[in-house]
């Protein structure tokens, strides 16, 4: 993964013509370790899943700047294992390592 301040997660079936399962229960498991992790992102977090074939889901962050990139990686490694089958595409912006000014 790019090093991205994470906005949103696009999680999509892979290969086309499969759809995913329904996320409630993997997402509150993968939200639950997440926050263990980087509480701070407490009431971050949120995903919605679309009611038609294929069920994408997008996992997104309000409420703050986004994901920094190590807990960006965290969570895509988190999606990625509760759907193995389905490709996990962060959005955001590049990362900045701040100037020692």
């Amino acid at each position: 993964m790019n090093r991205l301040v994470v906005r949103t997660f696009w999680i999509r079936p892979h290969p086309s013509g499969r759809t995913l399962p329904p996320a409630g229960p993997r997402m509150r498991a993968v939200f639950e370790v997440f926050l263990e992790a980087f509480p701070e992102y407490m009431s971050c977090l949120a995903y919605t899943q679309s009611p038609r074939p294929p069920h994408e889901l997008f996992v997104y962050v309000s409420g703050c700047g986004g994901l920094f990139p190590c807990a960006a990686e965290h969570l895509a490694r988190l999606l990625k294992a509760a759907f193995p089958k389905s490709r996990v595409l962060p959005y955001g912006r590049p990362f900045r390592e701040p100037s020692g000014r």
